[in-house]
Parts: C-alpha cells; sequence; structure tokens
C-alpha cells in the first residue's frame, strides 16, 4: 500500500483551515473596522457589531440571527447588536456592509449629458 507524501496531506489541512476561517481569527476583545460599523468577539462564537449610521442598524436589525443589545440614548445614533457566529464572521459581514457603500459603475459618475442647445438658448433671450 502506497502512501501519500506528507507535503500533500500538509497542503490539505492548510486548505481545510483556510477554508473554515482558522488562519485569519480575530483576537478576543479586539475591534476591526471604523468609527461608523466595527465588530469585536467578545467570547468565541459571539460577535458583537456596532454602528452609528441608522441605514446599517436597520439592515443588521432585519436578520433574522441577531439581537439587539445596546442602544445609545445620548451623544448620538449607536446601536449594538449580538450575533452568534463563528470564526471571521464579523470581518466578512463589515466587508460587504463596507463594499455596499462604495459607487459602483465609476464611468457613469462622470456624467454624459447631452450638450445644451445653444439655439434655443439665444431664441429665448
Amino acid at each position: 500500500m502506497e502512501t501519500q507524501p506528507r507535503m500533500n496531506t500538509d497542503k490539505h489541512r492548510i486548505e481545510t483551515q483556510r477554508r473554515s476561517g482558522a488562519e485569519t481569527k480575530v483576537p478576543l476583545n479586539t475591534a476591526i473596522g471604523d468609527r461608523d460599523l466595527c465588530a469585536w468577539q467578545p467570547v468565541r462564537g459571539i460577535w458583537w457589531v456596532q454602528t452609528r449610521n441608522p441605514n446599517h442598524a436597520r439592515r443588521l436589525a432585519q436578520r433574522q440571527d441577531g439581537r439587539l443589545v445596546a442602544r445609545g440614548v445620548a451623544g448620538g445614533y449607536l446601536r449594538t447588536f449580538e450575533f452568534a457566529k463563528p470564526g471571521c464572521w464579523g470581518a466578512r459581514l463589515l466587508a460587504r456592509y463596507t463594499a455596499a457603500e462604495k459607487a459602483t459603475g465609476g464611468a457613469f459618475e462622470r456624467g454624459i449629458w447631452p450638450q445644451a442647445n445653444r439655439t434655443a438658448e439665444r431664441r429665448v433671450r
């Protein structure tokens, strides 16, 4: 019976860890994100996501897998939600939510507008 070389099993182990998010675990109580939207793990398997943006709070409140745990009343808008999720879920959530804020179709931002009809402008004067 022939055994596989050790390098192939190591490759398989590394690939399995990468897929499960084991290599990119965020340390406990380390916040990721910015002032507008951030997340951290108080304990393994639990994510807290905090936002100062009402649009993000609305999206987080609509999710079935989380709950509102804190609401700020003084000093501006603040909502904190709790989710029971493993691994680097919080980092992926922040990446999705911040990617949704970025404009797409940069070529269209310049605005391609028809030139003004100068003959019509002259007639009005």
